[in-house]
């Protein structure tokens, strides 16, 4: 099991992305968030979804360090296991096909929340 989704460095460059930023801002104003990123019922269930599967939790964090660059190789690394972490994430709207796989705004928003809550305590 994958016992750090992000580490502090990666988190850091994360949060410098200004399109990550402001998908992020969009996603809180949405939900009505002011002081975090996300709802604490929704990190949780969303965090136990990505920790609970190495095969999740290696496919976030590659897809949120490299984007799109370096699915295919994780496709080759978990193999079958990369289509059933896309059907799981994309299931639960933290993947989106707009003419290319990314992040949804609320995958990002739990990586935010994620990082705020290991780094920035």
């Amino acid at each position: 099991m994958v016992n750090v989704i992000v580490s502090e460095k990666e988190y850091v460059l994360l949060t410098r992305r200004s399109s990550w930023k402001e998908s992020v801002n969009n996603y809180k104003i949405e939900k009505g968030l002011e002081d975090k990123f996300m709802d604490d019922e929704e990190f949780v269930d969303v965090e136990n979804l990505i920790l609970n599967s190495d095969n999740l939790s290696k496919f976030v964090h590659d897809f949120a360090i490299h984007g799109n660059t370096r699915v295919l190789g994780l496709q080759e690394r978990t193999g079958n296991g990369y289509f059933s972490a896309l059907n799981v994430l994309s299931g639960k709207g933290l993947v989106v096909n707009e003419g290319h796989r990314s992040l949804s705004p609320k995958a990002r928003a739990f990586l935010f929340e994620y990082g705020r809550r290991l780094y920035e305590s």
